[in-house]
């Protein structure tokens, strides 16, 4: 990227938040921070009105308005991927506000770029995993959301899983999390005087009160975060695989709450956030001895139930005992 392209680029940047930190911009357009202080100085220079706060970051006059922005065929089409990436992991509601905003970033194309997407959309689709279901035609996503930015209560039915009884909730909604192919509410507990995580599917009757709140401290918020892999239906796991068996893997590791991984040797290490051991389990059954367990110890356990039922079915089957 040139300098002048550079350039507009961070004064779109400046326009798209309240406030930016240098350091914020340096890592995006991988440049020093000298060379941010640089370009921040050549955009005052050519009348830019740009504001500064000791360590805060920049930001721009109110009054200025950078004119309607105009994209590049290469991004019109990596919104429209992600439009239809995004609608088929929401909800309706969400789908049609995807398709509405959309079609508002269609209008303003040129049409060379209009006749490019257009093309483009008829030849990209998205098919979900059968292993993938959001559960509910809603799943509240844009009241949630509502609640999260104007810090408004929720109330709303929840079926659990291990009672097997639904029952009313009153939180306090944080954040918004997809991970085992199904969305989670983070959220402050009201009853529980907690925090605790909640699989949007397993919600109903979801309303937003009249009731605001103020935020909790943001350190115990994410003390929650840390230890929330032991709680609950939610697991960190971390696997070693033989090389052998990477090619199996495949793909479908992101379809089993894949986070991350790193080279060790002969082997390559797994981290997952799981919310069933036993569906877990009977995945990794099938990579047999290229795949070792470092962790949880719950996990050994599921794999050692699998390992039994499969001895038992052809043991009985067979009529023969296997060794």
């Amino acid at each position: 990227m040139n300098r002048i392209d550079r350039l507009s680029a961070i004064l779109i940047h400046l326009q798209s938040k309240k406030v930016v930190k240098a350091q914020e911009i340096a890592d995006r357009f991988e440049i020093s921070l000298r060379s941010v202080y640089r370009d921040i100085r050549a955009l005052e220079e050519a009348g830019v009105p740009i504001g500064a706060e000791a360590g805060v970051g920049y930001y721009l006059s109110e009054h200025y308005r950078l004119p309607p922005v105009q994209f590049t065929p290469e991004e019109a089409s990596a919104l429209l991927l992600a439009g239809k990436l995004g609608a088929k992991f929401s909800d309706q509601q969400i789908s049609k506000d995807i398709d509405q905003a959309l079609m508002k970033v269609k209008s303003i194309l040129q049409v060379d770029t209009q006749d490019q997407v257009s093309e483009l959309e008829e030849r990209v689709q998205v098919s979900l995993s059968p292993n993938y279901s959001s559960g509910h035609e809603t799943l509240f996503l844009s009241e949630i959301q509502k609640g999260i930015l104007q810090k408004q209560v929720l109330t709303f039915e929840y079926y659990s899983y291990y009672s097997g009884e639904v029952a009313p909730r009153e939180v306090e909604p944080i954040s918004l999390s997809f991970y085992s192919n199904r969305w989670h509410l983070m959220a402050y507990s009201r009853k529980r005087e907690d925090f605790r995580n909640f699989r949007l599917d397993r919600i109903s009757k979801l309303q937003l009160t009249p009731t605001f709140f103020k935020e909790k401290d943001p350190k115990l918020y994410q003390k929650f975060l840390d230890s929330m892999v032991y709680q609950g239906d939610v697991y960190k796991v971390v696997l070693h695989f033989k090389r052998e068996a990477l090619r199996y893997v495949g793909e479908q590791k992101y379809m089993y709450g894949w986070t991350g991984e790193k080279s060790l040797d002969d082997k390559v290490e797994m981290e997952f956030l799981i919310g069933s051991l036993p569906r877990f389990s009977r995945w990794l059954l099938g990579f047999g001895d290229k795949v070792a367990i470092i962790s949880p110890k719950l996990l050994q356990e599921e794999m050692m139930v699998r390992v039994q039922e499969l001895v038992d079915h052809y043991w009985k089957n067979s009529g023969t005992l296997l060794t």
